[in-house]
This record gives C-alpha cells, sequence and structure tokens, in this order.
C-alpha cells in the first residue's frame, strides 16, 4: 500500500530500485549510485520546519557529527521544497529483527559479541550527549561483515548534562518504567533499560514485557518482573538485571555495561573453576616408635590410613619430598610432660612437667643403684624428689596393666616411684659390710623394677606424645618458657 512519501521527486544522481524500510515519518529506499554503480540506501522525509527538535534536520545534523564503525554513516544529503533526502551506506543483511526471528534466538557467545558491538554504539552517542530514545532490534542494522549498524535517529535528542525530557517517544516494548510515568525522566538511563530488552529479545527471539493493552503492559514494565531465559550464565543473568533496574538511579551507564565481566568469558570460566578447585596437603609425619605407630593405626590416624582404618593412599617417602617438609629438617620437639587434669565443654586443664623434671622420673631406678652403696644417701634425701612423682601419678596411660589384679600389699601393685623409696632407705641403713646375698637379692630386685617401669613409661611416653600432639593441634600447648604446674586454657571457636 502506498503511502504519501512514495509520491517524491527523483534524486540527482542516484537510480531508485525498491522500497527496504517504512515508517511512521520516512520511507527508505535501496538505490543504485549512477557513476559508481554502488548500491545505497536513501531515507526520505517530510522537510519540516528547521525550529522543531524532531525535524529532519535535526536527525540530518545529529548524523553529520557521529562517526563510528558501528553507527549507520551518512554519505550525502539533498533538499527539495517539501522533501529530504538522506544518503547512507547500505547493510545488505538487513536488521537485527529479522536475523533474530531467523534463528529463533541467538546462542550466548553470539549475542555477546553482538551485544558488545552494540554497547560501543550507545556508548559513543551518550558520550556526544546524543540520547538515541529509539533503540530496538529493527533501528539495529547487519552489514555483510555482521558489524552492527546502528540507525534511525529520527527520535534523537542532543542534550546538555543535567537535562531531563518528558513525553512518550519510542516502542512501547522497549521503553523505560519513568516512560510510562509521563514525569522529567534521564534519557540517558532510559536508553539503557532499551539495551535490557534489546539483550534479552537477542537470546530469545520476543520481547521480556507483554501486554494485551497499553495498560497491561505499563503495569508489568513498572514491576519490572521477567521469566530469565533457559540456560543462560549467571553472569548473563546478572548483567541482564542490571540493565533492566526499574529504578533509574540503579541502572549502569552504558560505558559501564561495557566493563561487566560477561564480557570477559575467560574470567567467568576461571571463576567456574575455583568451585571445583582442591587444596593439596602435605602428609603427616610418621611415628617412629612401634607401639606408637600400632596405637595411632587403630585409631584410624595413621597416614596412608582411611577413616574407618581401612589402608589408603601410603605416605611418600620423606627422601622425595620437598626440602620443606622432610621430618629431618624440622626443629626436634622437647620432651615436654603433660597431663590432662580435666576437660569440659568450655575449657581444659593441663598438667605441664619440664623435660628436666620428666627425665627424672622416667628412669628413677639407675640413680638408685648408683646411691646404694653411698653411706650418705639417708631415707630423706629422696623424699623430696618423690613427692612431685606422686602428685605427676595421674598422668594417663595408654593401656591397663595386667598387675592391676595383684592385692595392694604386693610389691608388683605398687608404682615404680613407691618400690624405689623403700629400697633406697633399705640400702642406706644396711651396713658395709652386707654379704653377697643380700646384694645380689637387692640388684634382683632393681632389676626387675627396672623392667615393670620401662614397661609403664614407654606406654606413657606413648600416651604422652599423643596428648601432645592433640594439644599442640588444638593449639593450647603451653610455651616453652613456661614453668611447672596446671594451666587452664579456654578453646573457643575461631
Amino acid at each position: 500500500m502506498k503511502g504519501p512519501l512514495d509520491v517524491h521527486p527523483p534524486l540527482d544522481g542516484y537510480h531508485f530500485v525498491d522500497v527496504i524500510g517504512r515508517g511512521g515519518f520516512s520511507l527508505v529506499k535501496l538505490a543504485r549510485h549512477l557513476a559508481s554503480g554502488k548500491y545505497v540506501a536513501v531515507k526520505i522525509m517530510r522537510d519540516a520546519s528547521p525550529s522543531s527538535p524532531l525535524s529532519a534536520q535535526g536527525e540530518a545534523a545529529i548524523l553529520r557529527s557521529l562517526r563510528h564503525d558501528n553507527i549507520v554513516r551518512l554519505l550525502e544529503e539533498q533538499h527539495t521544497r517539501k522533501h529530504l533526502f538522506l544518503v547512507m551506506e547500505l547493510a545488505t543483511r538487513g536488521s537485527l529483527y529479522h536475523y533474530v526471528q531467523r534463528h529463533g534466538g541467538l546462542a550466548e557467545d553470539e549475542a555477546r559479541a553482538l551485544f558488545g558491538q552494540v554497547l560501543a554504539a550507545v556508548s559513543y552517542c551518550h558520550g556526544q550527549r546524543v540520547a538515541h530514545r529509539d533503540l530496538k532490534l529493527g533501528n539495529l542494522l547487519l552489514d555483510e561483515h555482521m558489524t552492527i549498524k546502528l540507525a534511525d535517529f529520527g527520535l534523537s535528542l542532543r542534550l546538555e548534562r543535567g537535562t531531563l525530557v518528558r513525553g512518550f517517544r519510542g516502542t512501547p516494548e522497549y521503553c523505560a518504567p519513568e516512560v510510562f510515568l509521563r514525569e522529567d525522566y534521564d534519557a540517558f538511563k532510559a536508553d539503557v533499560w532499551s539495551l535490557g530488552v534489546v539483550l534479552f529479545a537477542m537470546l530469545e527471539a520476543t520481547v521480556p514485557f507483554h501486554g494485551k493493552n497499553m495498560h497491561k503492559l505499563q503495569d508489568r514494565v513498572l514491576c519490572g518482573v521477567y521469566v530469565v531465559p533457559r540456560g543462560i550464565s549467571p553472569a548473563l543473568q546478572e548483567l541482564l538485571a542490571w540493565l533492566l533496574t526499574v529504578d533509574a538511579s540503579g541502572r549502569p551507564s552504558a560505558e559501564d555495561a561495557r566493563t561487566h565481566w560477561w564480557f570477559s568469558p575467560s574470567r567467568e570460566v576461571a571463576q567456574e573453576h575455583e568451585e571445583d578447585a582442591v587444596t593439596l596437603l602435605q602428609p603427616l609425619g610418621v611415628p617412629r616408635d612401634p607401639e606408637a605407630r600400632e596405637y595411632l593405626a587403630g585409631l584410624g590416624l595413621l597416614p596412608g590410613m582411611g577413616t574407618e582404618g581401612t589402608p589408603g593412599p601410603q605416605p611418600q617417602d620423606p627422601a622425595s619430598l620437598p626440602e620443606s617438609s622432610q621430618s629431618s629438617k624440622r626443629p626436634p620437639i622437647e620432651d615436654d610432660g603433660l597431663a590432662l587434669v580435666s576437660v569440659s565443654r568450655d575449657s581444659m586443664a593441663v598438667g605441664y612437667i619440664s623435660s628436666a623434671q620428666s627425665d627424672s622420673s622416667e628412669a628413677p631406678s639407675q640413680p638408685q643403684q648408683e646411691r646404694s652403696p653411698a653411706p650418705s644417701a639417708a631415707p630423706d634425701s629422696s623424699e623430696p624428689s618423690s613427692q612431685p612423682q606422686q602428685e605427676r601419678s595421674p598422668a594417663p596411660s595408654a593401656a591397663p596393666e595386667p598387675a592391676s589384679k595383684v592385692s595392694p600389699s604386693s610389691p608388683s601393685a605398687r608404682s615404680p616411684v613407691d618400690l624405689a623409696e623403700p629400697e633406697a632407705a633399705a640400702a642406706a641403713r644396711e651396713p658395709e659390710g652386707a654379704g653377697t646375698t643380700a646384694t645380689a637379692a637387692t640388684a634382683a630386685t632393681a632389676a626387675t623394677t627396672a623392667s615393670a617401669q620401662g614397661k609403664r613409661q614407654g606406654r606413657r611416653g606413648v600416651g604422652r606424645r599423643i596428648l601432645r600432639f592433640l594439644l599442640r593441634a588444638c593449639r593450647i600447648l603451653p610455651s616453652r618458657g613456661s614453668g611447672p604446674g596446671l594451666r587452664c586454657c579456654r578453646v573457643a571457636p575461631k
């Protein structure tokens, strides 16, 4: 159907071929340049008063001032008494609207490449203080190289910074919420909302907000609720939500939207891989003591054993580990004695025994044998050393003793420390000329005591090492310089 713009005078130097576009205030025809034979697009408009901001003169002035690879280029303009001809470069692949409709929506990677060009064009326009005010798929063209060309600046305005506009302009499905309110609004922020609709339409081949009439459409736009396209990345969902923010103050500028991390696919992939990152830990050292290894294996705590005590990955040989992880390179740990006195939900009381006192308590039999022939070893000389031993006797042992069933009166039922004191007193009271029989009996008793004590001390040593390991793991082990005695450390979650 022909309209009033179909009847127009000829254009010098050009031959009109066909109509390729039609709008409410303009007509676009395909024409061939007679001198060069190249095809161009000619936009024909009624030449209104130059004083009108929405006149054809205003669009021509804006197009003359814009030079960008993603904006359609104005080649020539001619005026007649009633018409204005704008000769522009031809986008041979047509509009982005028809391209998206043919493909039923674009994949995310293709949409990223094309929308990045759209943002570049709009950001350049806003930098020149030009608000387009009619951004939609139909006004985005594609040339033979699939390059975006922003066109149709018929509703565009050049605005000073801080200037607000009023009035309903553009396609309703692409208009921002503030445009529907008929109040003053920022035209640049309204363009950003239209960009969000354009991006959604590129993915789904439809707009996010629909309505049977203008009132239904307005209600849905003012609510800002839309169905997120299926299968899109979280970054794209975030960008859409940012562009389609109902409150205009919360929307980004076109330049800020270009810096969104959706346009950096490598960063998005890296963030996805961070969720599957694995932390590598150095294997724990295996204790040298056989009883300690057997005890830890029974608890399932030995490196190389699973949580249920089943064999797991074997620890690496210390020689094959890095130098920093070899146990031989670590500073030696002092053999400090520890006694767990009480444990509660909020605190733990720990008994601390210095290494000097621990050494004196672990081998009492040797000093007894050395002091037995000395006449000056009085019974009262052993009491100061035996008193701390009796106080520290509640130290936990790793396993129960079979001798616990013996009556308390038997010598084997008493602790090695209790046995050592009477023997030392008897040796001190015995005259110097005692026979060899008493000496042999004393030596045999001392040997038996040393053997029983060695077994107990070996098990106690395992228990102390395990307790010291657990306390160091909980970070409540007393400092090296602290003296003996009980210390109460409160353990709280970090």
